[in-house]
């Protein structure tokens, strides 16, 4: 059999064939056959080639029957020239099909009838049977057709049957193509990847299920390889382009039915490439998330992170009631939050809360008996086996557990078990940034917090800001009427700590207050990182209420 798949220049020329075998062209206009032939020529034609050759010989013919009123022009051509022009041909006008070229849309029932036309020139006998690919005989090799383009299943329905094979079925979808394997096991499934019904990834996964003796062939014009990857993955055992010839479409089909992995050979550099480039980046991306995980477990170790404090102050006296713990990493960003978010990210959230809740609680017994400590924790550090190793070691009567707006709670019944114990120890709960979300309400329905700390945003702006100060408000009232206290994070004015006191919040934290310090967890300066605020907060009106102190 003469080789297919290469275009070979000007190996014979179409006015003088070698091997002259008469085609008869469809019946189709004259204006017609001219446009297609240009955007042929256009999509498809290099200079010299086969496929210029059989575009220009098809125009003249087309030109030559309009001029003599015949409707049907006729085409003589050695098949070897032909087949080679035919795939390029067909291969450069469906991937102009595929990417939305106007002229190819419209032009894509000519397109359809003047490639079938091409494809019954019978080839020449192949003098050479050593050539010949071995393996077991043609017939008995039933096929299972699934394309969502009727006009398509008809053209690979006419190439296989022509070619000695059975098409046991035809589906439009990939439901229909999982059904009809099942009822009549084909030999092999030649699959669209993009038709409906989740495409031939989805018919190739039921295929394989239902009926796993078949052998499940991919089939499209497209030649991204990302579809390549993801039908192999599904099961299929090779990946063909269409426009292929009806010979190499069959003997392929024959291919995959004896078990012989196969890719057309356009695309195995393109799948290699892809592969290979996956390999080193997921090389890359493993090295690099080792060197972060390093730096995290450096963290956590104690080197390179340090805890600060911020007074919470009461504000109607003036007087620190606690400090809230917060980290700083001696990396940038020096911001506590991306760290946090890192930390997560590669599974080691827990490790790094637990190693800053140690490293705060230490500086407790400094502290003033008066005065508790504010700790942020997870839900899921709450649950990790290294929190329930650690639990039992800390004095929670004086300690505070913020659960952040910005931490999801998927289970609340699993959770309030574990905060319950804690409460039994004598630890409080407050809802950490309330009013950044919809979380942070739900919290306080679901938690019952013994406080609610207003996010800093909704404070930064309540000066100039109506419906930040409503919202504000309506937080209070709400707390009043549940009996739960109030803490405003991010005072950093007077006029925000005025409308604060108004408002009849009971405490609050902030830069205007206090900016966070390390002095604030050192025994050496805890007196002047804790000593009353300055007399700015008690010099306005007092508050509506006076909230209980800790």
């Amino acid at each position: 059999m003469a080789a297919r798949g290469r275009d070979r220049g000007r190996a014979s020329d179409p006015r003088e064939p070698t091997h002259p075998t008469e085609t008869l062209l469809p019946d189709l206009p004259v204006e017609t056959y001219l446009r297609w032939t240009e955007l042929a020529r256009r999509v498809a034609s290099d200079p010299g080639s086969t496929a210029e050759q059989v575009i220009d010989a098809i125009a003249r013919r087309a030109r030559a029957a309009a001029r003599s009123e015949r409707l049907r022009p006729r085409l003589a051509l050695g098949s070897e020239v032909l087949a080679s022009a035919r795939e390029r041909i067909g291969r450069s006008l469906g991937a102009a099909l595929e990417q939305g070229d106007p002229e190819a849309q419209e032009l894509e029932g000519p397109t359809l009838s003047i490639m079938l036309a091409l494809s019954r020139v019978a080839p020449e006998p192949d003098p050479s049977p050593a050539s010949r690919t071995s393996g077991p005989p043609d017939g008995g090799v039933r096929v299972l057709i699934a394309d969502d383009d009727p006009r398509i299943r008809r053209v690979m329905e006419l190439f296989l049957e022509r070619e000695g094979l059975e098409v046991a079925a035809v589906a439009a979808d990939a439901e229909e193509a999982i059904r009809l394997a099942a009822a009549e096991r084909p030999d092999v499934a030649l699959l669209d990847i993009r038709m409906p019904g989740g495409g031939g990834p989805a018919a190739a996964r039921g295929i394989a299920a239902l009926s796993p003796e078949t052998r499940i062939v991919a089939h499209s014009a497209l030649e991204d390889r990302e579809p390549v990857l993801e039908m192999l993955r599904a099961g299929a055992v090779g990946y063909l382009l269409k426009g292929m010839d009806p010979e190499e479409l069959a003997e392929a089909t024959r291919r995959a039915a004896r078990g012989e992995p196969l890719v057309s050979s356009e695309l195995v550099g393109h799948v290699v490439d892809e592969l290979s480039q996956r390999v080193r980046s997921e090389a890359r991306m493993d090295g690099v998330r080792e060197q972060r995980a390093r730096r995290i477990r450096r963290f956590a170790s104690g080197r390179g992170m340090t805890m600060v404090g911020q007074p919470i102050y009461e504000l109607a006296t003036g007087l620190p009631v606690g400090i809230e713990a917060l980290a700083r990493f001696d990396s940038p960003p020096h911001d506590p939050e991306p760290w946090f978010r890192e930390a997560w990210g590669l599974g080691l959230g827990p490790d790094l809360e637990l190693a800053a809740l140690a490293r705060a609680v230490a500086a407790l017994p400094s502290f003033p008996e008066d005065l508790y400590l504010s700790v942020n924790l997870s839900p899921d550090t709450l649950l990790s086996h290294g929190f329930a190793e650690l639990r039992d070691t800390l004095p929670w009567d004086r300690i505070v557990l913020e659960v952040t707006e910005h931490v999801p709670i998927p289970d609340y019944e699993r959770f309030r078990e574990p905060i319950a114990e804690l409460r039994r120890r004598g630890a409080r709960v407050a809802v950490d940034d309330a009013g950044a979300g919809f979380a942070s309400f739900h919290h306080v329905v679901e938690l019952s917090p013994d406080l609610i700390k207003l996010d800093r945003r909704l404070i930064l702006q309540i000066a100039g800001d109506d419906r930040r100060r409503a919202l504000a408000r309506a937080l209070v009232a709400f707390s009043e009427e549940v009996g739960t206290s109030v803490v405003a994070e991010g005072i950093e004015t007077g006029e925000s700590l005025r409308i604060l006191r108004r408002f009849g919040v009971g405490f609050g934290q902030g830069d205007f207050l206090a900016t966070p310090s390390s002095g604030a967890l050192r025994p050496a300066v805890l007196d002047l990182a804790l000593r009353p605020a300055p007399a700015r907060i008690v010099s306005d009106a007092a508050p509506r209420r006076r909230p209980p102190t800790w």
